[in-house]
């Protein structure tokens, strides 16, 4: 195997692996068994999962560039608080010290459900839909696997 069909199938196999670990933790967030505390902590480890599929994808542009711009770009439309719930989220230390670079009102992280709508607000006008989050970041997954490799490799929960 020559070095570049190895390194996409690598991108490939971290796009799968953190594709499947934003559906691990929206099934964890959605679950109401968990209780607040863990639907929280999950919450907070699906932005991670989905910061680390966009990593990938940034990757994936070394070799399908026009591909990885398209792809960003619409997850972006359909996403468009995620770049900065996982800012807040990361620099929390900051954030809980009253500065940080966003300007925000009404800092604090917390899940909110409704009847099948899931939601980690991180301040009185920013949170991110779990479910519409999740389905856009396994969408990106899934379309970079298919142009790197010609197919999607993430096996069902």
């Amino acid at each position: 195997m020559d070095p570049t069909e190895a390194e996409r199938l690598t991108i490939a196999g971290q796009l799968g692996f953190w594709a499947l670990a934003v559906e691990v933790e929206r099934e964890r967030v959605t679950d109401r068994s968990g209780g607040q505390f863990q639907n929280e902590l999950d919450a907070r480890l699906l932005v991670l999962a989905i910061r680390n599929v966009i990593r990938a994808v940034g990757w994936a542009g070394k070799y399908e560039p026009a591909a990885v711009k398209r792809a960003l770009a619409d997850f972006v439309v359909r996403v468009p608080n995620a770049v900065a719930v996982r800012d807040i989220l990361e620099h929390f230390d900051e954030y809980e010290a009253g500065g940080g670079r966003r300007k925000v009102t009404g800092y604090g992280i917390f899940t909110v459900r409704y009847e099948n709508e899931y939601l980690l607000r991180v301040s009185d006008d920013l949170a991110l839909d779990v479910n519409s989050a999740a389905n856009a970041t396994t969408a990106l997954a899934d379309a970079l696997q298919e142009v790197l490799i010609g197919r999607c490799e993430r096996p069902a929960l």
